[in-house]
């Protein structure tokens, strides 16, 4: 386990077991070709993007909106230990465009 000292308290962040990330695997690779919202602990902390593919331990996504415009507009490789959060629209709830 990942250790994480903040203040007073030790957080320990427990990594994903081998089932869980199959199941991301497997639901994320259902979902290609559509739009999702990612967000992680580390920066640039959201992507808004199309699933472009999925490999073994992360998500490609072309990413149309993050915190920077610098980093938009790009392929982004997410590692599934990464995502702390994660939307995919469906047919009747999407996903607002964020980008200005």
């Amino acid at each position: 386990m990942a250790k994480y000292k903040y203040k007073n308290y030790n957080i320990k962040k427990k990594k994903r077991s081998k089932e869980e990330h199959s199941c991301l695997y497997c639901y994320f690779k259902k979902n290609l070709c559509k739009r999702a919202l990612i967000m992680t602990p580390s920066f640039p902390y959201l992507y808004v993007g199309v699933i472009e593919d999925v490999l073994k331990e992360c998500v490609v996504i072309d990413v149309e909106t993050t915190h920077l415009e610098q980093l938009e507009n790009r392929i982004w490789h997410i590692n599934f230990e990464d995502i702390e959060v994660f939307y995919i629209e469906d047919d009747g709830k999407t996903i607002p465009n964020l980008s200005s």
